[in-house]
């Protein structure tokens, strides 16, 4: 953990960080970069290949711009102040207080609601998504979900109950193991 850590130098040296390399790492304000291979934007540390690697920002509206094709496993874990996105380009999108890419995958929850449904047009539900979503009572999970990472639920204090369509009990206990107590079968 970094808890203390404030400020990161990247040198020139650096050409890619791995993922969840500032996971934990909710102190930091702001990145010293030298070099051509990454920069930061509206409190966003991006690679130059396109890549939000950590959002260190604590406004409650964060900025997507265009240049940013891919985001980062946990790259908001620790954004709990974020309210919305102002997304520039068709990499990712938003609905019902998720964002969501264009892939399919379910990057982060910045909902405020007790009660969430996700798309249809979600497949996979990545790393850290619903982490520090404090007020998650239950979630609403469709049959064309075909992944979820082991920690997507982390932290999520309030949950009670994870719906998720009948007949689909086994298929989803293989991906929530630690939930499994919280599966409810309804008609979806």
């Amino acid at each position: 953990m970094c808890n203390s850590l404030k400020s990161i130098n990247i040198p020139k040296s650096v050409t890619s960080i791995g993922k969840g390399a500032f996971l934990g790492c909710d102190s930091i304000k702001s990145f010293n970069i030298e070099g051509k291979n990454f920069f930061t934007e509206n409190g966003l540390l991006i690679s130059s290949k396109g890549v939000l690697i950590h959002c260190f920002s604590t406004e409650p509206n964060i900025y997507i711009p265009d240049s940013v094709t891919s985001i980062d496993e946990g790259a908001f874990a620790g954004c709990y102040s974020i309210k919305s996105f102002s997304i520039e380009g068709k990499n990712f999108f938003t609905e019902n207080g998720l964002l969501i890419s264009s892939k399919g995958v379910l990057i982060h929850c910045f909902s405020t609601k007790p009660n969430i449904y996700i798309p249809n047009s979600v497949t996979s539900i990545g790393v850290g998504a619903f982490e520090g979503c404090k007020s998650l009572e239950s979630i609403n999970i469709p049959n064309s979900v075909t992944s979820i990472e082991s920690s997507a639920f982390e932290w999520c204090e309030s949950l009670e109950s994870i719906y998720i369509p009948k007949g689909t009990k086994e298929k989803f206990s293989e991906m929530l193991f630690d939930y499994t107590d919280y599966l409810v079968e309804i008609d979806i």
